[in-house]
């Protein structure tokens, strides 16, 4: 299974490797050994106030009166929306599409 060591394996390793920079404290785990990879809602739970506390974000802004994480009123915005490069906004000529050595 993958993932398996995580919590006795890879986590520790990326505390050692943070604790390099002096931010060993700064790496958080949450172990969800049934889920598989994904952007599920039980990730999206983990992540928010881990963002919320690095991004200096109001996390009070997607809590309900109990204080737990809500979606609702979220917007997924469709695709079109979400590029960078439109017909409006083409991609440059001159950008570089590949690295050459």
């Amino acid at each position: 299974m993958i993932g398996q060591d995580t919590p006795e394996v890879e986590f520790p390793h990326i505390q050692y490797i943070y604790n390099f920079v002096g931010a060993k404290n700064s790496v958080e785990y949450v172990h969800l050994p049934n889920d598989k990879h994904g952007y599920e809602l039980s990730k999206r739970k983990a992540v928010y106030p881990f963002l919320a506390k690095y991004l200096k974000l109001n996390l009070a802004a997607i809590q309900d009166k109990n204080g737990n994480i809500s979606e609702e009123g979220i917007v997924i915005e469709p695709y079109e929306t979400m590029k960078v490069f439109s017909s409006s906004n083409p991609f440059p000529k001159n950008a570089v599409l590949k690295m050459t050595m």
